[in-house]
């Protein structure tokens, strides 16, 4: 079997990562592989990742937008090219996108419709899912399985950099 191109327009990857670039399409098409693979198929026909990590703005156009649910993704959290999986900011990447992925095929609503409690019941259904979905993948390379403090942790560092970036 060919390696799959999400550069190709014919293929079903293409509209999903198109408004990525390198180096996150590539990262993100990695973070896909750690979804069962009914829910990967069902994603590629139904989402769509956005970063502006190699350019000022993009426009997400109509068509996209009324097929396709968008993920929007922060550059200040695509890993470098040169880092390992182990690297504490490629799990949080993956998780990150499955995170998203899980209140996708969850069909969460905002959190601007819901109650506190009822979003805090819809981020620990997007977190267990994805803390499954990364740790079933970890199980077969024999990697340390995610947890919540680890997220938490980067979470923490991430936070710091924001506020040191508005500040600064």
């Amino acid at each position: 079997m060919m390696p799959r191109s999400w550069q190709n327009p014919d293929d079903p990857l293409y509209k999903l990562l198109q408004g990525c670039g390198e180096p996150v399409g590539w990262w993100v098409k990695n973070a896909l592989e750690f979804l069962p693979s009914h829910i990967r198929r069902e994603s590629e026909r139904k989402l769509a990742f956005y970063s502006n990590t190699k350019r000022d703005s993009c426009r997400v156009s109509r068509e996209i937008c009324a097929e396709r649910e968008i993920i929007l993704l922060s550059e200040r959290i695509t890993p470098s090219e040169k880092v390992e999986w182990s690297d504490p900011a490629v799990r949080y990447f993956v998780f990150v996108v499955l995170h998203e992925i899980a209140h996708a095929i969850q069909k969460h609503r905002p959190p601007y419709e819901l109650s506190s409690t009822d979003n805090d019941a819809q981020e620990a259904e997007a977190h267990d899912l994805a803390l499954n979905w990364f740790n079933e993948r970890a199980k077969m390379y024999n990697w340390n399985p995610l947890n919540m403090e680890e997220i938490q942790s980067v979470m923490a560092r991430n936070r710091g950099a924001m506020k040191d970036l508005v500040e600064g």
